[in-house]
């Protein structure tokens, strides 16, 4: 049998690709030739035969993809999924240091709603300007940093806007930019996740490249350790298992599936709450940041909600496991002080 016969008997018998019959064919008879032109040697001389004319429905150009050129895309497919995910900076578990010997404050600040009818405008620059400049004082970012609102997700708060979104985008980066220096992460919040959702934007990385913090995604952890003292925190905009009647029923249920926590602090509801409880024989404060945004249809329209405002805080020991939970962040900064003097 010479190699026409049995290229033949492979195409046309064995059902062999052409590529799979001018592999087999140039690893036998021609080895020096290389794949295209073995497929060219073959299929040129198997055209003349007559059982290629028999009948038989022939495709001139159709491919024939391999296993070979499937596991090469393959490879191809990992190589660019690690290449993706270098550049992906989202965490949901971070550890920190902060290298003090003296107590520090973390605060919990969100829902500023910046570009929305109705905020506290002046509240919101006292609390920068204090956060900004209070030694020892650090920052933690619970979304809805801008209103944001869409006419692709909720048509009518559109109408509470007096700032369009891209004018918000640039007035919360110029503030971001004025608290740089001591924040530690950020969460994204409902509002700030609509980007995300119409135009694969992720505006919350970007205000994490100006500040240098970590983008703590939908929230998660961050295992804080200040001095020689480490303590879990639980960090997200908002959890499931809210309840109108429980202001920390959430809490508890992210403590049970994401274990034991120091601190756990949510946002989204607009209204402040800290507690100070044990959980596990250990003790625990559950924290709710508020809003500046007090003029809300959605709230009123709910209950006749009003947003509570407040910036929770917790003072943290570096020398023991130690912890104090303020509702007003300027107690907190006034503890503080006595503390590190």
């Amino acid at each position: 049998m010479d190699w026409k016969q049995e290229a033949a008997q492979l195409k046309f018998t064995e059902n062999k690709s052409w590529t799979e019959t001018a592999e087999i064919i140039r690893a036998k008879y021609f080895p020096g030739l290389s794949s295209q032109k073995a497929w060219e040697k073959v299929r040129s001389a198997l055209r003349r035969t007559d059982a290629y004319k028999k009948g038989r429905i022939t495709y001139e150009d159709r491919p024939e993809p391999t296993a070979a050129d499937i596991e090469r895309y393959w490879q191809a497919l990992k190589q660019f999924d690690e290449a993706a995910s270098r550049l992906d900076c989202k965490r949901t578990r971070t550890s920190i240091t902060i290298e003090d010997d003296k107590p520090v404050a973390v605060c919990f600040w969100g829902d500023w709603h910046i570009g929305a009818r109705g905020l506290d405008y002046d509240q919101y620059d006292a609390d920068a300007e204090l956060i900004a400049k209070t030694d020892g004082l650090y920052w933690v970012g619970m979304g809805d940093y801008k209103d944001n609102a869409s006419a692709l997700v909720h048509a009518a708060s559109t109408h509470e806007n007096i700032v369009p979104t891209d004018l918000q985008d640039k007035i919360v980066e110029y503030k971001f930019r004025q608290t740089a220096s001591n924040n530690l992460a950020n969460c994204r919040g409902c509002h700030d996740d609509w980007d995300k959702r119409n135009a694969n934007k992720d505006f919350v990385q970007h205000l994490c490249d100006i500040t240098g913090a970590i983008n703590l995604w939908h929230g998660g952890i961050i295992n804080l350790t200040v001095g020689g003292v480490e303590y879990r925190i639980g960090a997200r905009h908002k959890y499931k298992s809210e309840s109108s009647l429980n202001t920390t029923n959430a809490h508890r249920t992210f403590i049970n599936e994401h274990g034991p926590c120091d601190v756990v602090a949510l946002a989204h509801k607009h209204i402040i709450d800290v507690q100070d409880t044990q959980r596990m024989r250990e003790q625990t404060i559950y924290i709710r940041s508020g809003s500046y945004k007090r003029y809300d249809e959605h709230g009123q329209k709910l209950a006749g909600y009003e947003a509570i405002y407040g910036v929770p805080a917790v003072i943290l020991y570096p020398d023991r496991k130690a912890m104090i939970g303020f509702r007003d962040v300027r107690l907190a900064i006034e503890m503080l002080q006595k503390l590190r003097t």
